[in-house]
């Protein structure tokens, strides 16, 4: 067996659960799709920049919205009372 890529990911010894939470969804966003895969394994490094640049985006941006719909239902719930 070759191995033609290696991605290294390194972070401080005494790293907190957030710094640890991030580089685990980074690495499991390169096996998440076929396509993913396939980028991983052919494109460049500014590439894979931007697949993990998206990555990241989309995860804060389903934690926004998420966020956004529970406030918002809370003051729903809250005009609906009176």
């Amino acid at each position: 067996m070759e191995v033609k890529r290696l991605l290294i990911m390194l972070a401080p010894q005494e790293a907190d659960e957030k710094v640890l939470e991030a580089a685990s969804f980074l690495s499991g966003s390169i096996i998440q799709s076929k396509a993913s895969i396939q980028l991983f394994e052919t494109g460049g490094q500014e590439e894979i920049k931007k697949l993990f640049g998206r990555t990241i985006f989309q995860k804060h941006y389903v934690k926004i919205c998420r966020m956004s719909c529970i406030q918002l239902f809370h003051v729903k719930s809250n005009i609906l009372k009176y």
